[in-house]
C-alpha cells in the first residue's frame, strides 16, 4: 500500500500527488498567465545558471511550446520560443530548435498561417545554412510530402 513503511507500522507520510506545471498549464481552460510568466522565468532562469542545454525544463519549456501554440497562438510566446531555439542553436544545441520545427509542421497541417509558412521557410534554409543541420530540411519537406 502506497504511504505505508514496509513493516506495516504506517510510518510513511502519503506522497501528495505531483504535477509538472506544464501538464496544468495544458489542461482544457486551464491556461492562467501568471503561473505560466512564473514558469517562464524560472525556466529562464535554470538555463541561464546551468547553461545551454543543460536544463531540463527549458527543454520542457520547448515542448510545451510546440503543442501550446499550435491551438493557442501567442505572438509573445512564439517570439520567446523562436529566441531561444535559436541562441541554443548557435551553442550547437539543437532540441530547441527540434520543438520549433515540430510546431510549424504539425501545426500548418492542422491550422495553416502564411505568416508562420513563411517563418518555416526561413527557419529551415538557417538551420542547414547557419547551424549545419538537416533537421528543419527533413521536417520541412515531411509537411510537403505528407500534408
Amino acid at each position: 500500500m502506497l504511504g505505508t513503511s514496509p513493516s506495516g507500522r504506517g510510518g510513511s507520510v502519503p506522497l501528495p500527488k505531483f504535477q509538472h506545471p506544464s501538464y496544468a498549464l495544458l489542461e482544457e481552460n486551464g491556461f492562467k498567465q501568471i503561473k505560466y510568466m512564473k514558469w517562464f522565468k524560472r525556466c529562464v532562469e535554470e538555463r541561464s545558471a546551468k547553461g545551454i542545454g543543460q536544463s531540463e525544463e527549458m527543454n520542457t519549456l520547448f515542448r510545451f511550446w510546440c503543442y501550446f501554440l499550435r491551438d493557442n497562438y501567442n505572438e509573445k510566446m512564439y517570439t520567446d520560443f523562436r529566441k531561444y531555439a535559436e541562441e541554443d542553436a548557435g551553442a550547437q544545441y539543437h532540441y530547441g530548435m527540434e520543438c520549433l520545427f515540430r510546431f510549424y509542421s504539425y501545426g500548418l497541417e492542422k491550422s495553416f498561417r502564411a505568416d508562420l509558412y513563411k517563418d518555416f521557410e526561413e527557419m529551415t534554409l538557417k538551420d542547414f545554412d547557419a547551424y549545419d543541420s538537416l533537421y528543419g530540411l527533413e521536417k520541412f519537406w515531411a509537411f510537403h510530402f505528407y500534408a
